[in-house]
């Protein structure tokens, strides 16, 4: 079965995970850019009906992409500042 991820904002310790991420944060302006919607849709025919569900697609794609870029921002410089792994928590809704 495909699953399907509905993300909340969820409070830690009274701050919001969208206020400790920077407005120009890059994961931040992926996530307002990409729609990523049609995945789902996409790849519904890939999936059973029973059974114990999969990871959301979009969360998928999410996760790889970001692998791809991580991978990208090592070779280009090895400190990047933190707020990158705050932005892609924001992104990817975990």
């Amino acid at each position: 079965m495909q699953g399907s991820k509905s993300y909340q904002e969820k409070l830690f310790v009274s701050v919001r995970l969208s206020e400790r991420v920077p407005q120009n944060n890059f994961y931040r302006r992926v996530k307002e850019t990409l729609n990523l919607s049609y995945l789902r849709k996409m790849t519904a025919k890939y999936y059973g009906t029973e059974g114990q569900k999969s990871i959301d697609t979009e969360v998928f794609f999410q996760t790889d992409a970001n692998r791809l870029y991580r991978k990208y921002q090592f070779r280009q410089e090895n400190n990047r500042n933190s707020s990158n792994a705050t932005g892609y928590a924001l992104f990817s809704g975990v």
